[in-house]
């Protein structure tokens, strides 16, 4: 199936277009949310950093039993659900700003809801996408599904800019309430019936151990999880100390940071329109190698920065990694569906999910320890060294000649 057979697939069309518009609504929430707690309500940097952490938090927290609860419901009407949940959730924001009631921990609680409500909704649309598109299309559809939290990345924070600008950070949340709406509203556009036949039930902790039973007996499931695992641990460690590093360390002005940083959005957006033409050519599993091999050491170059025209070097190095961490998404994600029974998708998405974000948080403290006691360069030199590291685990014949074309011969 080529990308335009999946594109003209009703469902398909719906579920990306609700994508797109509450990953730009979501865009714009992530920058009102911080700015509402700094200006808004003085919070200092630790407070503001744990508003930031509660999303990953949601993940590690919430995954598990999520997965059981999709593999048991209809994937569209949770995903709906979610929508509208977060809409409700996120309007207490401006609602309590209107009467004066807006407070630190509010913010936390709509932060961690809302996230909660988003790892229910990830998880679904993670597992109907195998519903909507056969198996030969599924590369082409998750490409296209990278597309909207690319691009969002990119525009997002200039969308998220102007809106704050013209009506305040407070007001601008309920922007993001209305792409939410806009997303269940096309979900609910169709019918599809994605529900498999399911094995009398069992226990929450049984349904939960089958999920990571399959991930980690799966021989190579269980080496993509790793690999995501550790280049995620990290990555985390170089997302919290990149913007110090260029603005502090290479003294580099607010837009000039902005642009290096955009840069690695800019190598993701490529990756989502490139990544099919390349799993097509070389199979999914090479096609993690090739990534990891070829590309992976690129992301060295970061920590080599130095001041004036040096933040080249690291807008390189960002655009590298963005590139080839798009695509491998991209493949591992069709892999793994295309391997995974199908009363197994919300559990097996859910347990991997937990794994590589759970990471997160520990990768981030690692990489602020690191630089307090050694230097920031020193700290971004180690996770680059770790994140190229990570093709060990994908440097097995498995990953060298398969797809899932050849799967289905």
């Amino acid at each position: 199936m080529t990308s335009t057979e999946a594109w003209n697939r009703t469902p398909f069309r719906r579920v990306w277009a609700g994508s797109m518009v509450s990953e730009l609504g979501t865009a714009v929430s992530t920058l009102a949310m911080p700015l509402i707690a700094l200006r808004m309500l003085s919070a200092d940097p630790l407070e503001v950093s744990i508003l930031t952490a509660l999303p990953a938090a949601a993940f590690l927290l919430c995954a598990l039993p999520f997965g059981v609860f999709v593999d048991n419901h209809d994937h569209r009407l949770i995903m709906i659900a979610a929508d509208i949940g977060r809409a409700l959730v996120t309007m207490a924001i401006p609602i309590a700003w209107a009467l004066h009631l807006l407070s630190l921990p509010l913010l936390w609680a709509v932060t961690f809801v809302s996230g909660c409500l988003t790892v229910l909704f990830t998880l679904a649309y993670q597992s109907i996408i195998p519903s909507i598109v056969p198996r030969s299309g599924l590369v082409h559809a998750n490409a296209r599904m990278a597309i909207p939290p690319s691009v969002s990345e990119v525009l997002g924070p200039s969308i998220g800019g102007v809106v704050v600008g013209l009506i305040g950070a407070p007001l601008a949340v309920v922007f993001n309430c209305v792409t939410f709406v806009g997303s269940g509203a096309l979900l609910s556009s169709f019918r599809v019936r994605d529900r498999p036949a399911r094995p009398p039930r069992r226990r929450l902790l049984g349904e939960i151990r089958a999920g990571l039973e399959f991930v980690f007996t799966h021989r190579i499931l269980r080496r993509i999880t790793l690999c995501l695992g550790v280049t995620n641990f990290f990555v985390s460690m170089r997302t919290a100390l990149v913007v110090v590093f260029v603005s502090k360390d290479l003294h580099a002005s607010a837009a000039i940071t902005g642009a290096t940083l955009g840069a690695g959005s800019i190598g993701g957006v490529l990756g989502a329109v490139v990544g099919g033409r390349l799993i097509a050519r070389y199979g999914d599993l090479t096609t993690l190698w090739k990534m990891k091999s070829s590309f992976g050491w690129v992301v060295i170059l970061v920590p080599l920065g130095f001041h004036g025209a040096g933040v080249l070097v690291v807008a390189a190095g960002l655009f590298a990694s963005s590139f080839t961490a798009m695509v491998f998404s991209i493949a591992q994600t069709s892999f793994r569906q295309s391997v995974c029974p199908p009363e197994l998708l919300g559990r097996m998405n859910a347990s991997i999910r937990w794994v590589i974000w759970g990471v997160m948080p520990l990768g981030a403290a690692t990489g602020g320890v690191l630089a307090t006691v050694a230097d920031t360069r020193t700290a971004l030199v180690v996770s680059a060294v770790g994140m190229a590291g990570s093709v060990v685990f994908v440097a097995t014949r498995e990953f060298r000649g398969s797809s899932i074309r050849q799967r289905e011969r």
